[in-house]
């Protein structure tokens, strides 16, 4: 199961059902501890590290703008889902 986000959901989710839709995995992050984009840049910091933070700051952008919209789709209509009912049926 190690390094398989879905598994882990589904395993997570078996056990505490009440976690539904508001259970995420989120990837690790690291901070780069030098300067902006531009300021490695200007600094004149190597071509090829410039465009590898620009391409890393490029898609961690995507991935919080992508994690912002998740979040407010969950707000505006996750919460008024019906819920599950129970399996079991009374005879």
């Amino acid at each position: 199961m190690r390094g398989n986000v879905r598994q882990f959901a589904h395993v997570a989710s078996r056990l505490d059902p009440s976690a539904g839709a508001r259970f995420r995995v989120h990837k690790a992050t690291w901070r780069w501890p030098g300067l902006s984009v531009a300021g490695e840049f200007l600094a004149g910091t190597s071509t090829d590290l410039v465009q590898w933070l620009a391409t890393v700051a490029h898609a961690r952008s995507a991935l919080i703008t992508q994690q912002s919209m998740q979040q407010a789709w969950t707000y505006a209509f996750d919460r008024y889902a019906p819920r599950a009912r129970s399996a079991r049926r009374q005879v």
